[in-house]
């Protein structure tokens, strides 16, 4: 919108707003004239009928145009005009007065077009941030800038408003009930779910399904039993993280958007495993007792939830994984569990790094999380107490068939002590002290038994 004069200029402002030229109209303002704008409240007052200048003067190198705009009502208008950059710009506005019935001019015909009033171009956040690209693109740690990268120990606001964002008081809350940094961070969180995006695969067609090979009957039931426990395990990690979705702050995006990465991980894996179990002439095995799952159901804290799922079951899950990989009759069945193994190190890395977190925030937690996993340990104890299913399967699986199964429970008893191992290790490196003393005696003895 260039002109030669500020009258030109206002003509030709005008007309932008009769066509509804929104860039045009931006074009035409000054950042300080948008507040003044603003403050007009302009909107809604009708449709424009005609204008009229009603004098011009200078103001300190600006040029000021009296205005009358005709609508529903008459206002008058003071409209200060500079020239910049090669054109004329809006520098402010101010109402002179009110008049009687009659008309709506430019500045609200402007703002009605715009959307009712201009405070919105100018919400008070940081202007002028910039992410830089890296090698893998622009990621969710790269637009962490300024102010949008700072989280908060504490969210200050239950509605969906993104981090960084102008708050509008008028938004209803949402539900929101975790507000401490604390409960729910991963510094790795943004890192893991990146590598979610770039490592999604479809069990439909990158499972070479048409290559899986007749087995001997046990070997088939054992493969299926393992998939029925697995595909059962993983509905259950995809199901309770959705409960716990809504409930977490906005200001923690970065954990909100991994956890939809572990809801469809853990879809796919079910999806998957039921796949196989279905897809060589065998079929679903036993269900598990579900002792542990219930507890993680029953879960009054994230963190609870999370030390449960994402550490013990999760570590539980990665050794079926490992076993089903080492154990893999034909590439079919190896590229499942090895594609599931990769999804499932990052729910654990999650885990154990929120959990690392937490105690570095909040040390005198320990003895509460113990109790967790004093709980825990003892529910998938007893679960596999019960579960001779899983056990005899395993054992199968590692002894190469029924008749080797003997030697597949030890090998089956060599792998519980090097995860018993792996399991105290990673607390460890989480911080939580103390845990090989308080591990459940039966666990123990569920996972070393020959």
């Amino acid at each position: 919108m260039t002109a030669a004069t500020a009258e030109a200029a206002l003509e030709a402002f005008i007309a932008a707003a009769t066509r509804q030229d929104i860039p045009a109209l931006l074009a035409a303002l000054l950042p300080e004239a948008l507040p003044q704008l603003g403050a007009l409240n302009l909107g809604g007052i009708g449709v424009l009928q005609r204008h009229e200048l009603l004098e011009r003067h200078e103001r300190g190198g600006d040029t000021v145009l009296g205005v009358r705009l005709h609508a529903d009502e008459v206002v008058d208008l003071e409209v200060v005009w500079r020239e910049t950059g090669g054109g004329w710009k809006v520098a402010g506005a101010s109402r002179l007065q009110q008049a009687a019935p009659g008309g709506v001019g430019v500045m609200e015909q402007a703002a009605g077009n715009i959307g009712a009033d201009l405070r919105w171009l100018d919400p008070g956040t940081e202007w002028g941030v910039r992410a830089p690209l890296g090698a893998h693109g622009l990621t969710l740690d790269a637009i962490n800038v300024g102010s949008y990268g700072a989280v908060p120990a504490h969210g200050a606001h239950a509605t969906q408003r993104p981090r960084g964002a102008a708050v509008n008081a008028d938004t209803p809350g949402m539900g929101i009930s975790i507000f401490e940094q604390a409960e729910v961070w991963s510094p790795i969180a943004a890192s893991l779910y990146e590598e979610a995006i770039q490592r999604r695969w479809s069990p439909a067609t990158e499972i070479p399904w048409a290559e899986i090979t007749a087995l001997e009957p046990d070997l088939e039931a054992a493969i299926c039993q393992l998939c029925t426990a697995i595909s059962e395990r993983q509905l259950l990690a995809a199901d309770v993280p959705a409960g716990w979705e809504h409930r977490i702050s906005y200001d923690f995006h970065e954990v909100k958007l991994f956890l939809a990465t572990q809801i469809f991980d853990a879809a796919r894996h079910a999806e998957a495993f039921r796949k196989r179990a279905l897809a060589n002439g065998g079929g679903l095995g036993r269900q598990s007792p579900g002792n542990v799952a219930r507890l993680i159901v029953d879960a009054q804290v994230f963190s609870e939830m999370s030390l449960l799922l994402h550490v013990l079951v999760s570590a539980q899950t990665a050794l079926w994984l490992r076993i089903g990989a080492a154990c893999a009759p034909g590439l079919a069945e190896y590229r499942l569990f090895a594609l599931a193994q990769q999804d499932l190190a990052r729910h654990l890395a999650y885990g154990l790094s929120h959990l690392r977190f937490l105690l570095e925030r909040e040390p005198g937690r320990a003895a509460e999380l113990h109790r967790y996993l004093d709980k825990g340990e003892g529910m998938i104890a007893s679960d596999l107490e019960r579960d001779a299913a899983l056990g005899d399967a395993l054992a199968i699986l590692l002894g190469r068939g029924r008749d080797g199964a003997q030697a597949g429970r030890r090998r089956l008893a060599a792998l519980g002590e090097r995860w018993i191992s792996e399991y105290l290790g990673r607390l460890q490196w989480a911080g939580l002290d103390g845990r090989e003393a308080r591990l459940d005696a039966r666990l123990r003895a569920a996972l070393t038994a020959a």
